[in-house]
């Protein structure tokens, strides 16, 4: 654990539903100084530890060099439906998440945390799981000091957009939990927000796949 050190944080995706939780989690916390902000649009928080660009995701050189602190977390996340093809949820899932993780680790930043997803498998069958396994084997490779994979199941919360199946899919489990093994129980936002943050205050050497289960006993007893 790191003793009385201030943070800087650079955050993607603190917009989405895991996003916006981790958002709020570094703000309230005293060990977090700097809340560096890369963003599509300009987000709307005018709390004066968060540092804000607004940013084209595709042009890494608008931002590469900004990408600077102690800490990395990407919450970024999309859905087929909301992608609209292959194509582009591989860009919002796959290729902004490395990018970012690239710049970052080529200016120092030693740790880095990422939402996945459960069931991610570069070797998976299934089109989701591919591309989430694939990027997790992407940042892995790269070599930070410390690196953490999320793997969460169904997220329930809040969302800024309307993604109609995930609310059905969310209702269901809600409904069902009692009969759902622990590790694929449906998990919220701002749980796994809180997990992440544990974590990134441990700063644990070595590359850590955090499956849903143990996000929820990290964010409960942390």
């Amino acid at each position: 654990m790191i003793e009385n050190k201030k943070l800087i944080v650079v955050l993607i995706g603190a917009t989405g539903l895991v996003g916006a939780e981790l958002l709020g989690a570094l703000k309230s916390n005293d060990q977090i100084e700097k809340i560096v902000v890369f963003s599509r649009k300009k987000i709307a928080d005018k709390n004066p530890k968060i540092e804000n660009h607004v940013i084209d995701f595709r042009m890494t050189d608008s931002y590469a060099n900004g990408v600077k602190g102690d800490v990395l977390f990407c919450c970024l996340g999309s859905t087929m439906k909301v992608a609209g093809s292959k194509e582009g949820f591989i860009e919002v899932d796959y290729s902004f998440p490395l990018a970012f993780a690239q710049s970052a680790f080529k200016n120092g930043v030693s740790s880095m945390h990422i939402v996945t997803a459960i069931g991610a498998n570069a070797a998976s069958p299934i089109f989701y799981n591919k591309v989430k396994g694939q990027v997790q084997e992407a940042i892995a490779a790269l070599g930070f000091r410390s690196c953490y994979f999320y793997q969460p199941s169904m997220l329930i919360g809040e969302r800024n957009e309307n993604r109609v199946g995930e609310i059905i899919g969310q209702t269901l489990m809600t409904f069902f939990d009692f009969l759902i093994p622990t590790a694929y129980k449906a998990i919220s936002g701002k749980t796994v927000g809180q997990a992440m943050l544990h974590c990134a205050l441990q700063q644990a050497p070595g590359t850590h796949y955090i499956t849903s289960d143990e996000i929820y006993k990290i964010a409960k007893n942390g």
